[in-house]
């Protein structure tokens, strides 16, 4: 005998009972007539195709939409769990349709209007985790291509700062106006190594040292002094403020007299690529034109 009424759905008090005492309905001898049985099967085929759908076949609407719901957000960030409750929906709806059947649970009847309208909700669904999904996705291979290129122009900076754009051309002289006092001005050509890109002289510094004498950061400027050096190109005419390819540019600046055989530390700062040191030792005897050696 069912344990529910198979006309009304409502639980019988007494498993022998002839009549429903909700609806009156007589129950033995006309149970075979009225009762009613669901597609246990039908459900589960509903539930594969459609998540949910099963569930409102088997009468629970708001049963089926959660289904709906949790499949969705499972599939969309954690996949494995969305799978899980889709296989589970399918079990879901195939065993509650078998126990309607069977009059261990209330008997609802499927209504064809929630169905129609649920197929419709699910289509709803899919286009909108459609497009969560390409926006998520979107979201992460930007965030990812973003990081590339940073990582990208972090390693060509680095590159970049590790080689040096500059190099020098000939000798390093170093003038005395009284060469008995010592060198008092130092004198050199520069140009671009190959490949390098444009250098803005007035960003490049110059530091210059002695073992007796602290070093001094030079700038570039019109007039050479002490902190200021003038950039010439082929060492005539004004200053210029940058040096392209295959120029050949003067250097010069004051110092502090140095005498003879007294070293010389000179380091130039370009403000891209790497500096470009060099040492250089006055000579025994000083004149008024030394190269520096």
């Amino acid at each position: 005998m069912p344990k529910f009424c198979p006309t009304c759905g409502k639980p019988l008090q007494f498993e022998n009972a002839e009549i429903c005492p909700s609806c009156g309905v007589r129950i033995q001898g006309q149970s075979a007539q009225i009762k009613r049985e669901k597609s246990s099967g039908t459900a589960a085929l509903l539930s594969f195709f459609f998540t949910g759908l099963g569930q409102v076949y088997n009468g629970d609407f708001k049963r089926g939409l959660l289904f709906l719901i949790g499949t969705f957000v499972g599939f969309l960030f954690f996949i494995i769990p969305g799978v899980i409750v889709w296989g589970y929906q399918i079990y879901d709806a195939y065993s509650t349709a078998k126990k309607m059947s069977a009059g261990e649970i209330p008997f609802k009847e499927a209504n064809t209007t929630e169905m129609i309208l649920y197929v419709v909700l699910v289509f709803v669904a899919i286009i909108i985790f459609i497009i969560i999904a390409a926006v998520f996705s979107y979201i992460v291979l930007g965030s990812g291509f973003f990081t590339t290129q940073q990582a990208q122009q972090t390693m060509y900076k680095g590159v970049e700062q590790s080689t040096a754009n500059i190099q020098m051309i000939g000798n390093v002289y170093g003038l005395a106006s009284n060469p008995s006092a010592g060198i008092d001005e130092i004198r050199f050509s520069i140009g671009l190594a190959p490949g390098a890109p444009e250098i803005d002289l007035t960003k490049m510094k110059i530091v210059f040292s002695t073992p007796t004498n602290s070093p001094i950061i030079l700038t570039q400027g019109s007039t050479s002094s002490a902190s200021v050096f003038v950039t010439k190109l082929n060492g005539a005419g004004n200053v210029i403020n940058s040096m392209n390819a295959n120029e050949q540019v003067e250097i010069s600046f004051k110092t502090a007299p140095v005498t003879a055989n007294t070293i010389m530390n000179i380091e130039l700062r370009p403000p891209v690529g790497a500096a470009l040191p060099f040492r250089k030792t006055a000579p025994q005897t000083i004149s008024k034109a030394n190269v520096l050696y």
